[in-house]
């Protein structure tokens, strides 16, 4: 709905494309891809939307090993897991019992209890939760940092470029009176993002706080 957020404005995307370079996408997010205008500039942009990051990192690679080796590339990967229900997969690194959060996350699942209630703390649940709701969100963020350390694996000689990581948001953990998402603060919880570049010609070791 509305006016795409890419129209008329140059992309990195969409300049690197017009000099050549192949240019590919992977999203599992439904609000980061051709229904924002995210798409343009892409040669290939896959949309996945809610795919574990292990699925997103595989498609990845795939669609990279159909890209000449020797031509520039730029790829695109949009990792949506750690976001309320905190819930790793079965074979994740890190993947505490936490019950209190995963009952939580069950019932939302199941319909029976509405998120706002839960981003709103209604009953006290998700303040009463928030120990074990902590610790699957670090395992969620542990699996991602998984499937990042396999993509940058399967990149091969092409991870000698320059990558850049960052993330579109944080999440508060009650920061605010708002529980397991984000939404208009600026607090720390939801602002303080990393941004991580490595390559040719970034000096190594460097921090910004």
């Amino acid at each position: 709905v509305g006016v795409p957020m890419t129209e008329g404005v140059p992309t990195l995307a969409a300049q690197l494309y017009a000099a050549g370079w192949e240019t590919l996408a992977v999203s599992a997010s439904a609000v980061a891809g051709p229904g924002q205008g995210l798409q343009v500039g892409f040669e290939t942009f896959a949309l996945m939307p809610d795919a574990g990051a292990s699925e997103v990192t595989a498609r990845a690679l795939v669609l990279l090993d159909d890209v000449d080796p020797k031509r520039p590339a730029l790829l695109w990967v949009h990792y949506t897991d750690p976001h309320f229900p905190y819930l790793p997969p079965a074979d994740a690194p890190v993947n505490p019992p936490a019950p209190a959060c995963r009952a939580l996350a069950a019932k939302v699942t199941a319909g029976e209890l509405r998120r706002w209630r839960v981003f709103g703390d209604t009953g006290g649940a998700s303040s009463g939760a928030l120990a074990d709701c902590e610790a699957l969100y670090d395992a969620e963020i542990a699996h991602v940092d998984e499937a990042v350390g396999g993509l940058l694996r399967g990149l091969g000689p092409r991870a000698g470029g320059l990558v850049v990581f960052s993330a579109d948001h944080g999440e508060n953990l009650g920061e605010s009176g708002l529980w397991y998402e984000h939404g208009p603060t600026v607090d720390d919880a939801s602002l303080r993002v990393p941004l991580i570049i490595a390559g040719p010609g970034v000096s190594p070791g460097r921090d910004r706080g």
